[in-house]
Order: C-alpha cells, then structure tokens, then sequence
C-alpha cells in the first residue's frame, strides 16, 4: 500500500501502535502488514468474495439454492473445524488477531444503503480478527470528491449505532500521492490508542528514536496536525441529516451563545467558607441568574498535566530524593485543587485556573454551579439527586457518562473540544443571590473506575460529615507533611 504509506497519518498510527497508550514502559510493535487482504485473513475474505458474487448480485431464487448448498457445506465444516480446534493449542479466535487492518475498498460496501446485515456481517469479521489492542484504519477517500459526505454519513452512522469503539478518529492528509487528498477513519477497542493518539510531539519523536524509525514526512509536529480534526469534520458531524438527529453536544461544545452572560472574576469574591472546616470558599457579589456562565474566560485556560509528565518527574525524584522537599508545593496544588481525569492520558491532572478554584463540595446534593450535560441534558434536578449516599450504591461510569458523556464514538466535534471538557463550561445551576456561596459536586471531578470512584465517594462523604477536612486545610493547618522514604517515593502523612 504504497500510497498510503508514504502519508504522514498513517505512518503516525503506525508510530503510535508500538507504544501501547502511555503506560510509561515500550513494547516491540507487532505489526503484520500483508499485501493482499485476502491471502492473509481466510475468514474474511471468503466471505467478502461470497458477499460479491451472490449475495448483492444474485436473484432471490439463486440465493435460495446457495444457502441449501452452503448448509450442506456447513455441517462438514463444523466436523473439520472440531477436529482442528482438538489439534491446536489456541483457541480458532486468538490465530486470526491482528495488530494493524487496513481497509482500503471496504467505503463501496460501508456506504450502501439498506445493507445494514452485510455491512454487520463484514465488521464483525474485521473486528473479530483484530486484538482487543489492535487498530483498523478505513480509508474513506477524498473529501473533496462530490459524493464523500454522503458516502462518509452512512459510514459513519452505521459504525456509530453498532458499535461502541472505545478509541475513533478521523483525519485526512493533503499530501497523499496522486490521490490528492485523503481522508482515514482510525479505530481501535481499546481506549490507550486514544492516549496514544494525543502524546506530545516530544513523546512521538522519542518513539521514532527508539524504534530507529527512517521517516521523511512523519514527527511530532506532524502528529500534532492529525490530532485535532479540520472545521469540516464539525460542521459536517452538526449539520442536518435524514440519518439521525442532530447530536445534542452540537449545542454545548460548538461555541458559546453571544446572548450567554459570563460572570468573570470582578463578580466574585473569596473569602472564609461558611463549611465548618473547609478553608476558602467563592461568593457572588451580585445576583446571577440561572443558566450563566460562571467565569468561563479564565476557567478556558486550566492548567493541565499530562500523566507521561508525572512519570518524568516521579522518576527524577527517585533519582535524586533530596529534592522532594522542592516539589511538595506543586503536589499540594494539584492534590488539592485539580482533580485526576482520563480524557487524553491514563492519568492526567486539571487544575482551573481562575477563581473557581476555590468553590467547595456541595454536599447533599446543594450544587448551584455545574454542567447542563455535554451528549445529554442535565437539570437542576439532576444535580440535587446525585447524593453522596445514593453515589456510593451507583454505577460511577453511569454517573460521569450522564453528566459528560455522549453517544456518538464517532465525534470530530468532541476532538477539537476535548480540553475545554477538563475545565470551564460552568453555569449557575439556579438563580444565586447576592452573598451565596458556590458550590459543585466533587463526585463528577476525576475517573469512574470502580475502585477510585468507590474511594472518591467515601472520602467525600467522610468530609461531608465532618470526620475529615480535605487536602488544602490539612497542610494550612500543618498536619500535612510530605515524606519520603528510603527508595525515594513519594507519601503524605
């Protein structure tokens, strides 16, 4: 595939691929690159070729005749089939899992109308040969061809409701050989591509080092490009289509109404909480009417650190454990006033940057600041139910999906906005009056897993009851001590 080869994206998720999402440690990329896609996986093309001949161009009555002779077919391929899965140490499943599928024609079948049950049939054999940390790229052609859009809905759409894949992105590359430009869709089932997918230019070229990789066109920077799809993509994804409706984040994520009031920082004051025990908190110095945003020009500009950045540094500490002493002020920030997501690393930290953050846990559900929903609508209501009690017997992953999530995998929209997510977009809840403290729900700050959700919940409920301050009162009160032990790692007492 020497076309596409030679362009810049491609050669990306290719880099990418080897580096397993951003655990900190390299694995040697097994990559099977195979000319033609019929020699190399059976199953599929066997049935593509069959789908070619019989199902899309035959007449009822010759598919009739088929099936009799393939049920025929059939009954001594399940006898041969037992008999080799006796014979094998691996299950037949596991012989047929790829790292890298490219999908150079599969648009012409994708794109068809009315041909959901071919479509399926395909890609589950394609999904089903790849492993679970493996990559698909589908070549989706030229954007500026007359019938791409079409084409590309229908695509789209049928990949969006029938499957759910955990990493999907769209870029196309001008420079793509005789072709012009080309455009590729790029998914995988697992979500560390969707880290590896946004490493830092200095990652990417480190990889490139390390794998002794000869590429002319391809680098960080040239990663950095790919990352963030074109306006196309958006305008595209919101615009009117007799497919679906009108995704709804089209409405939280695409820009900001020129008629919503933002209350910045000169509407505000800090001052001593009226928490027992909780430090600051953030007053209005004005009413502030439902639906407003909360000082969004200052929280646009979060302080974000990468996970890849805290191994770098948890690494230098280890080397030298004299300097933890130099560090503690950084780790008392971000532990106290930034809260740990997963939206482009494993592990990453946000921290806003204005005034905002300095607005306390609203226990009991006492929220008057937060999100109307991102896929989804959120209410007042919604907020006012989400308790620390009921919290703690609920699915977090539900939780955080309902506030934040949205149904659409396929998302160029979520892409070019993926970092407003990790701060700002806050509105008044309700009216607040003049006075009124802020408050937000802690419990939507950070990752859903089970076990952190769980330890997430009980520590809330434990300040929320008074039987714990948090992390910025217990180092203003000095019984915050950092520590570290012989080895050089880093605890807090």
């Amino acid at each position: 595939t020497d076309g596409t080869d030679g362009t810049d994206g491609t050669d990306g998720t290719d880099g990418t691929d080897g580096t397993d999402g951003t655990d900190g440690t390299f694995r040697d990329a097994r990559v099977e690159v195979f000319e033609t896609f019929e020699a190399e996986v059976a199953e599929v093309a066997s049935w593509y070729a069959k789908g070619k001949d019989s199902v899309h161009f035959q007449n009822d009555k010759e598919d009739e005749e088929d099936e009799e002779d393939e049920e025929e077919e059939s009954k001594d391929e399940e006898d041969e089939d037992s008999q080799d899965s006796e014979d094998s140490d691996l299950p037949v499943s596991d012989t047929l899992a790829y790292d890298l599928i490219f999908l150079l024609d599969a648009m012409d079948l994708l794109s068809r109308e009315n041909d959901d049950d071919a479509k399926e049939h395909f890609i589950d054999i394609v999904h089903d040969a790849l492993l679970d940390t493996g990559l698909i790229v589908l070549f989706l052609g030229d954007p500026n061809a007359p019938d791409f859009w079409p084409r590309h809905a229908q695509a789209t759409h049928f990949l969006n409701m029938n499957y759910n894949w955990e990493s999907l992105f769209v870029y196309d590359e001008v420079r793509c050989g005789n072709r012009g430009t080309c455009a590729f869709l790029v998914m995988s089932k697992n979500d560390h591509y969707r880290y590896a997918w946004f490493q830092t230019p200095h990652e990417i070229n480190l990889l490139v080092h390390y794998y002794e990789l000869s590429l002319d066109t391809f680098d960080g920077n040239a990663m950095a490009r790919h990352q963030h799809p074109h306006k196309m993509w958006e305008r595209n994804f919101c615009s009117d289509s007799p497919l679906r409706p009108r995704p709804y984040e089209c409405s939280t994520l695409r820009g900001i109404h020129p008629g919503d009031k933002d209350y910045g920082a000169d509407k505000f004051q800090i001052r001593k909480s009226t928490v027992p025990a909780a430090g600051r908190g953030l007053f209005a110095k004005e009413d502030i009417p439902k639906g407003s945003l909360i000082v969004q020009h200052e929280s646009v500009a979060s302080v974000h650190i990468p996970g890849p950045s805290f191994d770098v540094t948890y690494y230098q500490l280890q080397k030298l454990p004299q300097a933890a002493a130099q560090f503690h002020a950084l780790f008392d920030y971000y532990e106290g006033y930034g809260y740990d997501d997963n939206l482009t690393a494993d592990y990453e930290v946000f921290v806003d940057s204005g005034m905002t953050t300095f607005v306390n846990h609203g226990c009991d559900g006492s929220s008057n600041v937060g999100t109307f929903g991102i896929g989804f609508p959120v209410t007042h209501r919604d907020h006012c139910d989400l308790t620390e009690e009921r919290a703690m017997e609920a699915d977090g992953k539900k939780i955080i999906d309902h506030f934040y999530g949205t149904n659409n995998s396929y998302n160029p929209l979520l892409l070019r906005n993926i970092y407003l997510l990790g701060g700002g977009l806050n509105r008044a809840l309700r009216d607040i009056k003049e006075g009124e403290e802020l408050f937000t729900s802690y419990l939507l700050f950070g990752t859903p897993d089970k076990d952190s959700w769980t330890q997430k919940v009980t520590d809330i409920l434990s300040q929320c009851t008074g039987k714990s301050v948090g992390i910025v009162v217990q180092k203003d009160q000095g019984i915050r001590e950092i520590e570290h032990d012989a080895k050089g790692d880093l605890s807090y007492s």
